[in-house]
């Protein structure tokens, strides 16, 4: 989880995944040779030319990360889900 977080993938007290991470990901995933992570049951993707579909997003839904301004929305209602790290503590809610 730390090397998550000193490259930024993970930021803040509840190690999210949020608009800072799309970038740092996306370097994480080519270096690593990772094309895909995927979450079937939210139909969520981001694989590592940027692509992503994320149904629940708030504005754009799917398309490419360099095309979008919200690079939040890939991770928007997810981190619950797809983030093993996710921390929710009750003093943060």
């Amino acid at each position: 989880m730390q090397k998550l977080r000193n490259k930024y993938v993970l930021n803040g007290q509840q190690n999210l995944l949020n608009t800072k991470s799309v970038y740092p990901l996306l370097k994480l995933m080519k270096d690593s040779g990772v094309e895909k992570l995927y979450f079937n049951r939210l139909r969520w993707f981001l694989d590592s030319e940027g692509n992503f579909s994320n149904p629940k997003a708030k504005y754009i839904k799917s398309g490419n990360v360099k095309k979008i301004t919200k690079k939040g929305d890939i991770f928007t209602l997810t981190n619950i889900s797809i983030n093993p790290y996710y921390y929710k503590s009750e003093s943060l809610a």
